[in-house]
């Protein structure tokens, strides 16, 4: 079984509840304490704008490539800032190379993603 993971999933979110480190910890954990062999680990690259136009509109994604806060942006629990859009973009490509990872080999596992919000048109998205 493979594992997308990059250790770029992680950004500076400042003071907030969500754990970011837990994504490192986790990776880790699966080295150190499971022995999973660092080939089980593939780094995902950033979805493109194509992939991400597949589920979110044009202007929210101009929005966010822009930083701006507008209404469709407002909903973040997360600054907004080129950093964490580059890691939300990151996380979407992580989802698409496991679920393309389960495809060919039946199982994989996505480390550094999966938001659980998922609205079309608010920041609160760009995960599984």
């Amino acid at each position: 079984m493979h594992f997308a993971y990059s250790p770029a999933s992680i950004a500076d979110i400042g003071l907030h509840v969500f754990p970011i480190e837990k994504y490192r910890l986790v990776a880790q954990s699966l080295r150190e304490l499971h022995h999973i062999p660092q080939s089980a680990f593939v780094e995902p690259e950033p979805a493109t704008r194509e992939q991400l136009l597949r589920v979110h509109t044009e202007q929210y994604l101009d929005d966010l490539e822009h930083c701006r806060s507008t209404e469709r942006t407002m909903q973040s629990e997360l600054p907004l800032s080129p950093h964490i859009v580059s890691m939300f973009v990151l996380a979407c490509g992580g989802t698409i190379l496991a679920a393309e990872l389960a495809l060919d080999e039946g199982a994989a596992v996505h480390i550094g993603g999966g938001f659980h919000h998922a609205f079309a048109e608010k920041l609160k998205v760009f995960a599984t």
